[in-house]
C-alpha cells in the first residue's frame, strides 16, 4: 500500500472525492461482487416529508425521503386546485430550501410530492408580513 498514489486530477477537490455519492443505489442484482444489499429488497418504503417552519413567510425547509433512486417533484396547489409552484427534487438529496415567489399570497395551500407511483400531500400555510 502506498499513500497518496491516487491522483484526483486537480487541486479544487482538496484530496476529497469529487462526486456526490448516491448511498441509495442498493444492491446490483446478478453482480459477482458483494454489493450494498443483504439479499433482501426494500418492498415497503416509508415515503414522507416535513415542512418547517409552518406557517412561513414563503421560505421554508423541505425534508423528504424519496423512494430509492427515484426523482421527485414538489407541486403546490391553491385552494382552487391550480398549480402555483413546481420544483424538481433530486434523488440524492434529503433536504431543499424552498423560496416561493412573491406573487403567491398568504393562505392555505396543498403541498404534494410525487415520485414514481408514490404521492403524498400536506397542508402548507403561507403568512406574508
Amino acid at each position: 500500500m502506498q499513500q497518496h498514489t491516487i491522483s484526483l486530477g486537480n487541486y479544487f477537490h482538496l484530496r476529497a472525492v469529487p462526486n456526490h455519492p448516491n448511498y441509495y443505489l442498493g444492491p446490483v442484482v446478478g453482480s459477482v461482487c458483494d454489493t450494498l444489499g443483504l439479499g433482501e429488497l426494500e418492498l415497503n418504503h416509508d415515503f414522507h416529508y416535513s415542512i418547517s417552519p409552518n406557517p412561513n413567510n414563503g421560505v421554508f425547509k423541505l425534508s423528504y425521503l424519496l423512494p430509492q433512486n427515484k426523482k421527485g417533484v414538489l407541486e403546490i396547489f391553491n385552494i382552487n386546485g391550480q398549480r402555483v409552484y413546481e420544483m424538481a427534487l433530486p434523488q440524492w438529496s434529503k433536504m431543499q430550501m424552498v423560496s416561493l415567489p412573491e406573487n403567491i399570497s398568504y393562505g392555505i395551500y396543498n403541498c404534494v410530492i410525487t415520485s414514481g407511483n408514490s404521492r403524498v400531500s400536506k397542508k402548507l400555510v403561507v403568512v406574508r408580513e
